[in-house]
């Protein structure tokens, strides 16, 4: 389930869930907060079209919403999570495991946001990134230069300038 701790002038205040509808009945992994405050994280609810699926809960007026659960092009019929969001929602970056182009264990995949707002097909990332290995836990350093993740029991990182030539016309 994802929590929440505020600070407060006397250090941290007890940790309090985030509400029933985004803490719901199954599993919520990875919460990933982008710079207008909303919540991306992934969730194993009962009509998911695999395992986990990924879900953006919009947040306004000091509130999440209801969680959306993002398009086919990122959820697919195996389990999506793990994922990243640069802080400007452009792209995202999430691990999956099983699909037929997989290499191993667990794979990353990356998805451009769409001009309509939705995001695009998710697609493998390849050039020295996915190996045979368990490929997971992707983050981008917040002055957009690195891209980490790791690697079986390895952390890794890449210049972060790798992940445009996988944007739609490059």
């Amino acid at each position: 389930n994802i929590w929440r701790c505020r600070y407060s002038a006397y250090g941290l205040v007890a940790p309090e869930p985030r509400g029933a509808h985004i803490t719901g009945p199954g599993n919520e992994l990875y919460p990933t907060l982008v710079a207008d405050g909303s919540l991306y994280f992934s969730a194993l609810r009962d009509d998911n079209l695999g395992g986990l699926d990924i879900f953006r809960a919009q947040y306004e007026d000091g509130a999440f919403a209801e969680p959306v659960r993002l398009g086919g092009g990122v959820n697919s019929p195996q389990s999506e999570g793990d994922v990243y969001v640069s802080p400007d929602e452009s792209y995202l970056i999430h691990v999956s495991s099983g699909r037929p182009d997989g290499l191993g264990g667990s794979d990353l995949y990356i998805s451009f946001r769409e001009q309509d707002g939705s995001w695009g097909q998710c697609v493998h990332l390849v050039d020295g990134i996915n190996s045979p290995e368990a490929d997971y836990c992707p983050v981008v350093s917040p002055d957009g230069r690195f891209f980490f993740f790791t690697q079986g029991e390895d952390l890794m990182w890449v210049d972060a300038s790798v992940l445009e030539r996988y944007r739609p016309g490059n």
